[in-house]
Formats: C-alpha cells, structure tokens, sequence
C-alpha cells in the first residue's frame, strides 16, 4: 500500500463524492430515515396537544359564560383540572414513548449509514481520488449489520450533543435576560454591549458544537473507535485541520443554499398559480418538497463521507508517524 500522504479538502470532497456514488442506496435509506423521524415527531408533539385541547373544548361547551370575567374563572378551572388528568398523563408518557422511539430509529440508521461509508472508505486505498467502484460494500446486510454494532455508539451520542445544544440555548437565554437587566439598570449602552459580546460567543460556541458534532459522528464508524475516544478525536481534529473542514462545511452550505433557492421559488409560484385548486396545490408542493429532499440528503452524505475520508487520512498519518 503507497504511503499516505495529506488529504486536502477537496481530495477529501472528491473521495467523499466516489463514496456516495458507490453506495447510493443510503440515500434512499436517509429519506426514509427522515420521514419516520419526521412522523414520529409529530405524533410525540400532537399527542398532548390534542387530549389538551379536547379537555379544553369539553370544557368550554359544557358551560357557556356570558362575561369575561365568568371565561376567565372557566379557563382556570380547566387548567387547574390538568395536573390531574389521568388522559394528559397518559398522552405525555405516550409523547415521551414516541420521541425516544424515533431517536432510536435515526441513531440505528445513522450507526448503518456511517458504517457503511467508513467501510467504503476502508476498502478503497488511500489517496485523493479512487474509482467509485472501490468503494462499493453497501447491502441490506452491511447496513443492518453495521447498524446493530454502532447502535449506543451513535445513542449516547445523539444524548450528549442534544445536552449541550440545550446548555447552549440555556447560555443565549441567559444571556438576552441578562444583557437587557443590564440595559434598564447601567443604560442601553451598557445592555447591547453585552448582548453583542454574548453573540459573538454563542455564535463561536455554536460553530464548535456544529463541526465537533458532524466530525464525532463520522468518528464513531471506526471498528475500534470507543464513545469516549472518538469525543476526544474529533476535538483533536477540529483543532489540526479547521480550514479543510470549515472548507467542506462551506461547499456543503453552498450545495444547500443552491437547492433551497432552487425549490423554494417553484414552490411560491405554485401556491400563486394553483390558489383555487387546494389539492393540486397541495399535491404539487409534496412533490416539490420531495424533490427539494433528494439534493438536501445527497449533500449531507457527500459532507459525511468527506469527514470520513479526512479521519481515515488523519489516522494513517498518525500510525505513520508513530512507526518512524
């Protein structure tokens, strides 16, 4: 095998390209993934909201106010009936039921997706730019079977990155109610001052949790990657090669920015055109936003096995090293 040499951004672009091209199934696996996650969702959040509001409507039109004051008495009665309501607890425990179910099936689907790219990867030799043919191993039990070793790989992680993404709204909270107590008791200079300053490193804090996050991810497919080490890795990775990375997220928010431009007008042209027809129009801006998936999901695997190409590299340069 030719000894390693540094991957550029682009080789990195170009090996990650030969990888989806070879495995294009996975794409089809990732809007299916999108749509049960998406499903899912919606049922975990309209569970609750509907037992709400159907509490809410019975009680409205079991009793018929004639002034404000006596509405105002209802509604409280209503709410304070909640804490109680044997059905609202029911649909909450149900919601949480549905939400952990759909982060079960994204993290079994991503551990099969980034299993299957990293073993691409493995079996195509290093170097910027191979036949895609190399690259193909994709099938229905590469991905399962990749999908049951990654599994709490990928779970713990969903965990621990939905924590910190959490600290960090925390953090912007904070710091609005922060910055404008400040405005009202030091004066408005005072308050955008630190708003500006607490921008600016929510906005630093968000860019290092966004490439941490999609380099950790790509991590964790390596066999004998552990939870904790590929954290570390990723971290390591971030701080060596930042150009090439931010240079991948770029091209990929360029590929995102030209779909979105793309669809997005076709779709406003359509509610114009179609207003008197509610199912065509409807119909016609599925399929639109069907459309508007495929580019979306072929970019985020483009720039998913780009970062694995750039570990990989990474890793042989590093065994290198150590054995000179």
């Amino acid at each position: 095998m030719p000894a390693p040499t540094s991957l550029s951004a682009m080789d990195a672009a170009s090996r990650g390209w030969a990888n989806l091209r070879a495995n294009w199934p996975l794409a089809l696996l990732q809007i299916l993934r999108q749509f049960v996650v998406g499903m899912l969702t919606l049922l975990a959040i309209a569970l609750p909201i509907l037992v709400f509001a159907g509490d809410l409507l019975a009680g409205l039109f079991s009793a018929r106010p004639n002034n404000p004051n006596d509405w105002m008495d209802l509604f409280a009665e209503i709410l304070s009936r909640f804490a109680w309501n044997q059905a609202l607890a029911l649909a909450l425990v149900g919601a949480l039921a549905l939400g952990l179910l759909a982060t079960l099936v994204h993290c079994f689907f991503q551990a099969g997706t980034f299993g299957v790219l990293a073993a691409g990867d493995r079996q195509a030799l290093p170097g910027p730019s191979r036949d895609y043919r190399l690259f193909q191993t994709y099938t229905r039990a590469e991905f399962l079977g990749w999908g049951r070793t990654y599994y709490w790989r990928y779970f713990w992680f969903v965990n621990l990155y939905s924590t910190l993404a959490m600290l960090l709204v925390l953090f912007v909270v904070l710091g609005i109610v922060g910055a404008t107590a400040a405005g009202q008791r030091w004066g408005v200079g005072t308050g955008i001052g630190l708003g500006c300053g607490g921008t600016l490193i929510a906005a630093f804090l968000a860019l290092v949790l966004g490439l941490w996050g999609a380099v950790a991810e790509a991590d964790l497919a390596r066999p004998e990657a552990t939870f904790g080490n590929s954290i570390a890795r990723a971290l390591g990775l971030v701080g060596r090669r930042l150009g090439a990375i931010l240079l991948l997220l770029v091209l990929f928010l360029v590929a995102s920015m030209i779909s979105f431009s793309v669809f997005t007008p076709l779709s406003f042209l359509s509610t114009i055109v179609l207003s008197d027809h509610f199912w065509l129009r409807e119909g016609v801006n599925g399929l639109l936003q069907l459309a508007a998936l495929i580019p979306a999901v072929l970019s985020r695997l483009w720039l998913s096995g780009s970062l694995v190409a750039l570990l990989r590299n990474e890793r042989l340069l590093t065994a290198e090293r150590s054995n000179s």
